[in-house]
């Protein structure tokens, strides 16, 4: 039997963002193939022409996720400076929140962080051509994407207060300044 690619990724894609709306309200080890399908509005078969099972789903959505993330950063990082470079990454953040916010928040994936920031790592590390087996590289970006992504995320749970441009300009102001100058700064006003 053959199938129309075309066909076929769409029917992933449903069952994809079907998976998304029910991981958004359960933890992933309650949620049912049943739970998928219905707000998909496909059966149990279809489910199991794409995926193996929950987890193999959970895999696909991660990989993909980071994936594209790391796409819109790389088609990025060369030609900016880096308050442009964290203005980028905060809309490509704003735009991918509704996923990060699921995968990090209370019933995320405890290890989807751990992925994603070593694949953000090797970005880095192949862009600016760093050592990669560099201790104090690994402590750089432990910090500075745990910062950043925590701030997102936070941001974003927060029903966003503020536009994306203000919060990458607070971060460039944390990163470039330091907490110290900023919180100084901010009793000021």
């Amino acid at each position: 039997m053959n199938k129309q690619p075309e066909k076929c990724k769409v029917t992933k894609d449903n069952l994809l963002e079907a998976f998304w709306k029910v991981y958004k309200e359960k933890s992933l080890y309650k949620i049912k193939i049943k739970d998928i399908t219905d707000i998909a509005g496909y059966n149990r078969s279809t489910f199991y022409e794409y995926f193996l099972n929950i987890d193999n789903l959970l895999e696909y959505a991660e990989e993909t996720l980071i994936n594209e993330i790391i796409e819109e950063l790389d088609n990025t990082i060369d030609n900016l400076n880096s308050e442009e470079l964290i203005a980028k990454v905060a809309q490509v953040y704003e735009y991918y929140g509704y996923y990060l916010s699921i995968l990090l928040g209370d019933n995320g994936d405890p290890s989807f962080a751990q992925k994603y920031k070593s694949a953000v790592k090797s970005l880095f590390i192949k862009k600016f051509n760093l050592e990669e087996n560099d201790l104090r590289i690994d402590i750089l970006c432990e910090y500075s994407f745990g910062a950043i992504l925590s701030t997102v995320i936070y941001w974003y749970n927060n029903n966003k207060p503020f536009s994306a441009e203000k919060l990458a300009s607070l971060l460039h102001s944390l990163m470039t300044k330091g907490i110290f100058s900023v919180l100084n700064k901010c009793s000021q006003y």
